[in-house]
């Protein structure tokens, strides 16, 4: 069975094939998701699922209701969220302590990744093709800059002074000064994965998602794999290949470790493989084996030290992957993380599903939890103990933690 969702100018999915996850005990069947093939694009499977059925194009007259929401990040102050929203071309900015909105900040076309600086907002807008760049204390846009096709992720260096967006289409990563207000370089060759696409077939509400990079602690590399048998590092001040750490095959997630001591990369392969790697060597320390399980989460929490990661997995479990002892702590409470992030302390893993969980790394237990609300896409405050998550696939809710 094919379904095809219609949505306005620029994409629409067609899904075949599906597997659905459950959000609640009680699973959720409308919720689809289908995996990419490494390096395939939006736009490629659009046009290979043309070849291969023969498709209707029905006009649905008023368009879904709906923002489509998209990212959110926290200023560095924890006082604010942005949050992205694709269809309707704008930014939100909420007060933290009140959960007032405070403003709707007007930018390009399908906006999804997103950073904040002290002063900042700093959005990619996929199909407008653009960076936009916003005063944080009067909500104007400062500037905004042209970029290659396609720009979804947003990270910025330390010191807040360089953004990085990351382009799709042409594996292009683009670099603005925010402090001159200039585009510095396009860095070529730059692995950019979509990895999922996904879409709740009740109410035509979907999502995308793409194997994110890291900026190094040190600010002086750009990590990012290309879903291949790689993992690359790219000098931050030139844009040139710096150093590549060959024979991880089809590395979904990345992080780092509380110490900027050691990288984790977490294959996509049967079964995953998590890999530990000195960030200053480069040199490949440890491995642990997820015999039994899948990879279904593609982002992962490291601990202080970097002996310990958190990943979503099957069976609709989580787990803390232990390399000192090479095995894994498995979670059902949990359910499969769909968002993962970490405490600033690197002492708790933090993911959400339909309960949003806090796990000790230290006691490999679940610290707290909260359950009641869907969520697939979550953020962690820089200070504090303050999260925002929401699902764009059900509601328009933004979902505040303590």
């Amino acid at each position: 069975m094919y379904i095809v969702l219609a949505i306005p100018t620029f994409l629409f999915f067609l899904i075949s094939s599906l597997r659905a996850q459950p959000v609640d005990s009680s699973g959720d069947l409308s919720l689809s998701r289908q995996l990419a093939e490494p390096g395939q694009t939006l736009t490629e499977q659009m046009l290979r699922r043309v070849l291969d059925d023969t498709l209707v194009n029905i006009d649905p007259g008023e368009l879904p209701e709906g923002d489509y929401l998209g990212r959110m990040a926290f200023t560095p102050d924890g006082n604010h969220v942005l949050m992205t929203n694709r269809q309707t071309n704008n930014v939100n900015v909420f007060d933290w302590g009140t959960m007032q909105n405070l403003a709707v900040v007007p930018v390009g076309g399908y906006p999804c990744g997103v950073a904040a600086t002290n002063q900042y907002g700093v959005v990619a807008c996929a199909f407008g093709n653009q960076v936009y760049v916003f005063n944080l204390s009067d909500y104007q846009v400062v500037d905004s800059f042209a970029t290659s096709e396609q720009p979804w992720l947003v990270h910025l260096s330390p010191d807040g002074r360089y953004a990085y967006v990351a382009c799709d289409i042409n594996d292009v990563c683009e670099v603005i000064d925010l402090e001159t207000m200039q585009h510095v370089m396009s860095i070529q060759n730059f692995p950019v994965s979509l990895i999922s696409f996904s879409f709740n077939s009740a109410n035509g509400r979907n999502d995308v998602e793409f194997v994110d990079f890291l900026v190094s602690p040190d600010g002086e590399y750009l990590i990012a794999t290309d879903r291949d048998s790689s993992v690359l590092f790219f000098d931050a001040a030139t844009g040139q290949p710096a150093d590549t750490i060959s024979g991880i095959l089809n590395c979904a997630a990345l992080g780092v470790s509380g110490d900027s001591t050691t990288l984790v990369a977490v294959t996509l392969t049967n079964p995953p493989i998590a890999y530990r790697i000195d960030l200053e060597s480069r040199a490949v320390q440890d491995s642990v084996v997820l015999s039994g399980y899948s990879l279904f989460t593609y982002q992962t929490a490291v601990n202080y030290d970097g002996s310990k990661c958190y990943l979503g997995v099957s069976n609709n479990q989580s787990a803390i992957v232990r390399f000192s002892s090479h095995d894994v702590v498995t979670f059902s409470q949990t359910y499969t993380a769909f968002w993962i992030g970490v405490s600033p302390d690197h002492r708790y893993a933090i993911s959400g599903q339909y309960n949003f969980s806090v796990v000790d790394f230290e006691t490999e237990t679940i610290a707290g939890q909260s359950p009641g609300y869907s969520q697939y896409h979550g953020a962690v405050s820089p200070v504090g103990g303050k999260v925002v998550a929401h699902d764009p696939h059900r509601d328009e809710a933004l979902h505040f933690y303590d």
